[in-house]
């Protein structure tokens, strides 16, 4: 099936969740920088790359749907980025972890 298609249904899936639980934001998409794709590829542990969806804490009207990132090994296990105190590690949330500051829309500034 085409993408568009695909697209066209979660837009409308959207509206709909959006009408039913208006305190989280669903954005229309996310954008990932190369540099912290790169990070997990480069781990010869990484074989593949796994995506979570999770709702990002906040307050009322200020809850996210948020896709997150995690490398993963041979055996299905999570393989996570280690003490990044660079822009990666804000992209991870924290110092360890998955790469989870990808949202673009509403409006975030991409890293090259």
């Amino acid at each position: 099936m085409s993408i568009d298609i695909y697209k066209k249904d979660f837009e409308t899936a959207r509206d709909t969740i959006k009408q039913r639980i208006p305190d989280i934001m669903i954005p229309d998409y996310e954008i990932f920088n190369r540099a912290s794709i790169v990070e997990y590829l480069q781990d010869s542990t990484v074989v593949g790359l796994k995506f979570y969806h999770g709702i990002k804490p906040g307050n009322e009207k200020q809850r996210a749907l948020r896709l997150m990132i995690v490398g993963v090994d041979k055996n299905g296990k999570n393989v996570y980025l280690k003490n990044k105190k660079d822009a990666l590690g804000a992209q991870s949330g924290s110092d360890d972890g998955g790469l989870e500051y990808g949202q673009c829309n509403p409006p975030c500034e991409i890293q090259p």
